[in-house]
């Protein structure tokens, strides 16, 4: 399914931001932020001829960039996935724990 939903009318939305989220969209503007100073710096000291710091420089934005991009990677958050609901969420892991402890690779096991 693409990012874009469509109506009725078959025109194309662009995707709703989520305010569960937006803790998610200010470490990724901030961490791109830093990358960016991190690229500037880099440069500046290419400039100056200092080899060693602009690669560690590049190096540093590299990675930063790569941290700015993954939490937008990231899915919902999990009291979104489950309807907000923690008990819920907290039940269904106990049962799948139980279903694990009757698996019949560990002995049929029922410690429920």
């Amino acid at each position: 399914m693409s990012p874009a939903a469509t109506d009725g009318a078959g025109r194309t939305q662009p995707p709703r931001l989520s305010r569960q989220r937006l803790g998610d969209y200010g470490l990724s503007f901030l961490l791109a932020l830093m990358a960016t100073a991190r690229c500037y710096a880099a440069a500046q000291a290419g400039r100056d001829g200092d080899r060693l710091l602009a690669a560690h420089g590049a190096a540093v934005a590299i990675a930063l960039g790569v941290s700015a991009f993954l939490p937008l990677l990231r899915g919902a958050p999990l009291a979104a996935r489950s309807g907000g609901d923690r008990a819920r969420s907290r039940r269904s892991a106990t049962s799948r724990s139980c279903r694990l402890a009757r698996c019949p690779w560990r002995g049929n096991r029922t410690g429920c």
